[in-house]
């Protein structure tokens, strides 16, 4: 079988559950296909990747299907830490991307998006409460930005990638 990893030139899987389903068994079914100039491709393999936990589970053809459980087992980067920053979605992205932060207690947030330059290109502060927050980000002319926040008590970063046809 043709390995089709050609057409497929980055796969990326961001899946949020909500702090409401976090205690209800849940099952999410993802199925993946595959087209290339309108035709439908064979898969041959499809790597997934867990983002923002670690990991990664490779599924083989015939199988398009990957099935996820929920365990009820909170969030493990909000036990130790005060907020997690979830991989933009999608990513890499064209018009516009999402961010989505989980806040564990109330805290003040400092949000700085940067250029590959290093210069910072926008800045955001605010008061957030405990929970989930999600954020829009539309790209000007740069092709790589990092999206960073700053907490109380530590600072994180993701990377992301403008896929549009205009970046400089």
């Amino acid at each position: 079988m043709k390995h089709t990893s050609f057409y497929l030139m980055m796969l990326l899987l961001t899946v949020g559950i909500s702090k409401s389903a976090i205690n209800q068994n849940s099952t999410i079914e993802l199925t993946f296909t595959a087209t290339s100039d309108g035709q439908h491709v064979l898969l041959d393999s499809i790597l997934v990747e867990n983002l923002t936990q670690g990991g990664d589970t490779t599924l083989y053809a015939p199988d398009t299907i990957l099935m996820l459980y929920n365990t009820g087992i909170e969030n493990p980067a909000l036990v130790n830490n005060a907020f997690s920053i979830s991989q933009n979605y999608p990513n890499p992205f064209t018009d516009f991307t999402t961010i989505k932060i989980d806040l564990s207690k109330k805290d003040h947030l400092k949000i700085s998006i940067y250029g590959i330059s290093g210069k910072q290109l926008q800045h955001y502060e605010k008061m957030l409460m405990a929970g989930e927050h999600f954020f829009t980000f539309y790209p000007g002319n740069e092709k790589y930005y990092l999206f960073t926040v700053n907490g109380s008590h530590s600072t994180k970063s993701i990377q992301m990638l403008n896929a549009s046809s205009n970046p400089t």
